[in-house]
């Protein structure tokens, strides 16, 4: 039975983590608000449990058990400084004994003694194992700051630090992950055919869900605008997972955004009502619902839709991804001024986000957008 992750407040009025099994999310709520647990936002739904599936297989240390509350705290953003102490947290049970030990006996002056040299070697080897996996993280987020940025030899780079990272730990960031990052510089460097052919030998990896491999494949033929196959491949992602909440949410995405089709998306988007989300989620369906509107012409309502998307999502800033999800907001909420008339604010966005859209290869939505705006 499937479990789902929950923050809930407790009758104390602390914000906890609860992991519950149930058949569906609304049945897991059902059992928390049983409990009289309130306040309940759901953090991981079938979507999440299956890209953590995935990764047990190829990290066999990632399935070890971790509670609630600790799953809930590591979902956090923490920032950089938040991180570092995150880390010297999680090490602490080994730090501060040694540190203590090599201090105390520094102070009574054993430099060279057994115990002393033996406590630094112990201290170097905690120092060294905290480093070198914590490097994983780093350049794994480094990375996605350069395929942000369209920094595709920084990108090339960092693929390498991290198979060899892989390779030394015997662990790391998933091998399809380090092909799909591989592909992406392919596709930079030699086009389509050629990113396509190398992430087609993920195909057939067990710890990739078939719905990933089939949505990341589709990004490839979008970037090249074309957009049918695109759909399709993106069809077959649908069609192999779950129809879960995340799926119908990012299936609609793809209707309206790349096949301009708001009939369709509104379609998927009313099989979502009722359903438990997160509360990320819920920013992606105030986006998906503004693109329904502007297609549609109810520019007044994308307005609405696309400014409450803005700010669920300007709650999850701080990552490479989100700001992605931010900049799309704003493309469309450019596009949308621009068609009521407000000029000034939609020539301000559209600052903000060209870059954004050449990067991510939009084109079509670029080229809309200087023709909503007068060619500017």
């Amino acid at each position: 039975m499937p479990s789902y992750l929950w923050s809930v407040t407790n009758a104390e009025g602390r914000v906890i983590g609860q992991r519950v099994q149930a058949p569906s999310p609304e049945a897991a709520r059902a059992l928390l608000e049983a409990k009289g647990f309130t306040n309940l936002k759901l953090q991981q739904d079938d979507f999440g449990n299956a890209l953590d599936a995935g990764r047990a297989i190829e990290n066999p240390l990632e399935g070890e058990e971790f509670t609630a509350d600790e799953e809930l705290e590591f979902r956090r953003p923490h920032g950089f400084f938040g991180g570092v102490w995150r880390t010297l947290k999680s090490w602490a049970w080994a730090l501060v004994p040694l540190t203590v030990w090599n201090a105390w006996n520094l102070y009574r002056g054993l430099r060279w003694s057994v115990s002393v040299v033996a406590g630094a070697t112990l201290l170097l080897i905690v120092l060294y194992l905290m480093i070198t996996l914590s490097a994983v993280s780093v350049c794994y987020n480094r990375l996605l700051h350069a395929v942000a940025a369209g920094r595709w030899t920084a990108v090339a780079g960092l693929v390498k630090m991290l198979r060899f990272l892989r390779w030394f730990n015997g662990f790391g960031v998933p091998r399809h992950e380090i092909v799909f990052r591989q592909a992406q510089v392919l596709f930079e460097r030699s086009g389509l055919e050629a990113a396509v052919q190398h992430y087609s030998a993920c195909s057939e990896n067990a710890a990739l869900p078939k719905m990933l491999y089939w949505s990341r494949l589709s990004q490839f033929y979008f970037a090249a605008q074309r957009f049918e196959e695109g759909l399709e491949t993106q069809k077959r992602s649908f069609d192999s997972g779950k129809h879960s909440a995340t799926e119908l949410i990012d299936r609609g995405y793809h209707l309206v955004h790349f096949g301009l089709d708001p009939r369709g998306a509104r379609e998927l988007l009313a099989q979502v009502e009722g359903r438990e989300i997160t509360e990320l989620a819920r920013s992606y369906v105030d986006l998906v619902e503004g693109m329904i509107s502007y297609r549609e012409g109810r520019f007044p309502d994308a307005k609405n839709w696309l400014e409450a998307g803005l700010a669920k999502a300007l709650a999850f800033r701080g990552t490479p991804l989100m700001a992605g999800h931010v900049r799309l907001i704003k493309t469309y909420l450019c596009l949308t001024c621009a068609r009521l008339g407000e000029t000034s604010r939609g020539k301000q966005l559209f600052r903000e986000v060209a870059k954004f859209l050449k990067i991510q290869h939009e084109f079509r939505l670029l080229e809309e957008c200087r023709i909503n705006l007068g060619s500017f």
